[in-house]
């Protein structure tokens, strides 16, 4: 969304874009944006026109900064994350629509297919203004599909291409699901995405496929799967130690339709933070097909985890068909949870 001048963008971009991810700089930038668009609600009465807010507030920051690049916020780890799955980026006004109406700031998960990443700049380009992107490099169904070698490319690929358009990247997504390919070469696959992502000073999630529960043993085919001593025992301690966010995968019709107790999920939880010390913790995705959607819905993002890292996510997988456009039920239900907030 170019909101500056040509000219403008042309003299200043050279000194200003390093400065532009840096949360120092962009903190003082939006401490004037609120205290300007403060100043404009209270004096024309603005204060029930929450999208206009939303939206003024980032364009005004864009306009400060005077470079027709993105602002690249990221995503705020002190505060509850509401996500969902943008699974396609067709039809994409509708889908804007529906995000833009939400009663609160959305992180939208886009999953990257098997397409050159250009396919998905001038999508990322006109989400941008209205949500928080967390690009899914590999969905879980295509890792295998990928040497060692292969990976890292696709990974350089997607950094060089969308980059500065993405304020969070997922470097694996239920990675130790038995159809992801062998353990260790998932694990290390995994860990050479962290690293690339790392080294460019982006934000890292990993998405892990939950399992290892004890009710029938869980639902693993194989004991190598199981999520706590996979993460456990493949990860170097580089990543346990740096990742920013971690995430659990679950279905509950792939696992006999278990649903866990709040006191599971929270020993869940404690264990995934014992391994991964530094990092925040939430759902990185679920959904249903076979049960009622709104009760599953309400039951998932109206978890109330007790963990002091626990920043909720969620990332329905199914937001395109289930509430897209936005005059469908579920979007409605989505917006009365956001309201009750």
């Amino acid at each position: 969304m170019d909101i500056c001048p040509a000219s403008c963008s042309f003299f200043f971009s050279p000194f200003l874009f390093h400065y532009h991810r840096q949360k120092l700089y962009e903190d003082f930038l939006g401490f004037y944006a609120r205290m300007i668009l403060k100043g404009i609600c209270e004096r024309y009465k603005f204060s029930t026109l929450k999208k206009e807010f939303k939206m003024l507030k980032k364009i005004l920051i864009s306009t400060i900064l005077c470079v027709g690049m993105p602002l690249i916020a990221s995503i705020d780890a002190n505060e509850k994350v509401y996500g969902v799955t943008i699974d396609s980026i067709h039809e994409l006004d509708k889908t804007i629509d529906a995000l833009n109406y939400l009663d609160k700031d959305i992180v939208s998960r886009v999953v990257f297919d098997e397409v050159d990443p250009s396919y998905y700049t001038n999508a990322l380009k006109r989400l941008d203004p209205y949500t928080e992107i967390m690009g899914e490099l590999f969905d879980s169904e295509y890792i295998s599909h990928y040497t060692r070698d292969e990976y890292l490319d696709r990974v350089n690929d997607y950094l060089d291409e969308l980059g500065d358009w993405v304020s969070l990247w997922e470097i694996g997504n239920e990675v130790n699901g038995e159809w992801s390919g062998d353990p260790d070469t998932v694990a290390q696959k995994t860990m050479d995405a962290y690293r690339e992502v790392k080294s460019r000073g982006y934000s890292t999630a990993l998405t892990l496929y939950y399992n290892d529960y004890t009710k029938n043993d869980g639902c693993w085919s194989n004991s190598d799967e199981k999520m706590r001593d996979w993460a456990r025992d493949r990860l170097d301690q580089d990543i346990k130690e740096g990742i920013d966010f971690i995430f659990i995968s679950y279905y509950e019709e792939d696992c006999d339709y278990h649903r866990p107790s709040l006191q599971e999920w929270e020993n869940v939880f404690s264990d995934l933070g014992k391994i991964f010390p530094n990092a925040k913790l939430g759902f990185g995705e679920v959904g249903t097909t076979t049960q009622n959607k709104e009760d599953y819905f309400n039951h998932y993002y109206g978890l109330d985890i007790q963990n002091p890292r626990y920043i909720g996510g969620h990332f329905w997988w199914y937001f395109r068909g289930d509430m897209v456009p936005r005059n469908k039920s579920m979007w409605h239900t989505f917006n009365t949870f956001l309201e009750e907030q």
